[in-house]
């Protein structure tokens, strides 16, 4: 099954991406009480809401696989070693000089032309801040 969801507001967004412990808690707000006090769900929780918020990679895989292979595939999967490669070493974080409220920002140190692999080596790990994870870190500075 596959399946797309679409948002037209940013609180559909906020909603979407809510972690494991926020969605049950929503979950739970939203139900209506069951006789038994049973929860009316068996099959559907925080966690399994989790599991849909991002495709498992083999989706991926499954699309990439289609003959002609999509333009995307061809240029964004993978690793080429001929594209040049700029370490995380070649940026910085500080505060934006946008001007009052703009925030913290990653800068790069040099120009990187376009085309190029930012961080290469490290882009096989995952790290995502939740909305309220981030609200939450732009309040104490």
């Amino acid at each position: 099954w596959s399946f797309l969801v679409a948002c037209k507001s940013e609180a559909c967004r906020f909603l979407w991406y809510l972690n494991e412990a926020e969605k049950s808690l929503d979950i739970q707000y939203r139900l209506l009480p069951t006789v038994s006090g049973q929860s009316p769900l068996h099959y559907f929780d925080g966690a399994t809401m989790r599991s849909y918020q991002n495709p498992p990679k083999a989706w991926e895989t499954v699309y990439c696989h289609r003959r002609p292979m999509p333009q995307s595939c061809a240029k964004y999967r993978g690793y080429d070693k001929n594209t040049v490669n700029y370490s995380i070493n070649d940026f910085e974080v500080r505060m934006s000089s946008l001007g009052e409220g703009a925030g913290r920002g990653v800068f790069a140190k040099l120009d990187i032309p376009a085309g190029s692999f930012i961080a290469g080596e490290e882009s096989s790990k995952k790290l995502h801040f939740s909305h309220t994870t981030t609200e939450l870190m732009e309040s104490l500075y």
